[in-house]
């Protein structure tokens, strides 16, 4: 028998169509939501969450301004160790999209899967700019860390449900598409103030390469932990990787998508960089635009 896979219902429409994170979450509104994942958390043994825009919230920026926001901060920390000049920040900026892009396309092919690594993007950022390894893989690397902690909260909504499954002895596990490991998103979390004694363990594609779009991961979590499908409960903003893969693979899952307005002032920013960027001289570049 097929799946029923059911991809807007009222609580993920109302979700899309809010302001903002906080204005549904903090709502009366969303008292349908938490009884829907009561209910399947009742028969489910293990309890899944992704990361990104699910349990820790990104600002309005969009990626690639984060990203210019990192160029700028690894500049800053270069000229205050006395390295001397370094290229300026659209260079430093092309070179850490580019440098993603090259890891993505080089790394070893798992089940049909390519993940890129965040060492593998810094060491090619890095050699791409002609800098020497010491001290610059360094700075980069704390220069990244510190603007993705600024730009991240965790969502006190999210907290509550994992407290919920945690009352009710399941196990709580986090699964991220991401090209940071498990350990650098673990610093994130706790950054962000959610401990991580709650949680049994942080699934990353930057680990297993298997990911949640091809929804082989999920086979991994149910072969790691001796389950069925169907004893798990997903939640997560990916409306392919965190619903419909799941839901695919036979698992419970519940779409919480990031709300329009969000996802609009995202484009609005790579716009913007895309102009700014592009001066005189267009600068393509292999990122997409924010999708809405």
């Amino acid at each position: 028998m097929a799946t029923e896979t059911i991809i807007y219902g009222r609580e993920e429409r109302e979700i899309y169509e809010a302001p903002d994170f906080d204005s549904y979450y903090r709502s009366d509104r969303v008292q349908p939501l938490v009884d829907r994942f009561e209910t399947l958390l009742a028969r489910t043994d293990i309890c899944s969450f992704d990361v990104f825009d699910t349990v820790l919230l990104r600002d309005e920026r969009s990626e690639l301004e984060r990203f210019a926001d990192v160029a700028a901060e690894f500049i800053r920390r270069a000229a205050a160790a006395g390295e001397g000049s370094v290229p300026e920040l659209r260079t430093c900026l092309s070179a850490r999209v580019l440098a993603a892009s090259t890891a993505y396309q080089m790394s070893p092919e798992v089940q049909g899967c390519r993940e890129g690594r965040f060492e593998e993007i810094v060491r090619n950022l890095v050699a791409s700019l002609s800098l020497p390894e010491e001290p610059y893989l360094a700075l980069w690397r704390e220069a990244e860390f510190e603007i993705e902690a600024s730009q991240l909260r965790g969502s006190a909504f999210i907290e509550n449900l994992i407290d919920l499954a945690v009352a009710r002895d399941k196990t709580v596990i986090f699964v991220s598409d991401m090209y940071l490991s498990a350990s650098d998103i673990a610093r994130l979390v706790e950054g962000c103030g959610i401990s991580l004694e709650k949680i049994a363990r942080i699934f990353s594609s930057a680990d297993t390469v298997v990911n949640k779009r091809s929804g082989l991961v999920y086979d991994l979590v149910c072969g790691e932990y001796g389950t069925e499908p169907g004893r798990i409960l997903h939640l997560g903003d990916s409306l392919e990787g965190d619903f419909i893969a799941a839901k695919r693979r036979g698992l419970e899952a519940i779409h919480l998508p990031i709300p329009k307005a969000i996802l609009r002032k995202r484009l609005d920013s790579h716009r913007r960089m895309m102009d700014r960027l592009g001066g005189d001289a267009a600068l393509p570049l292999p990122i997409a635009p924010p999708a809405l």
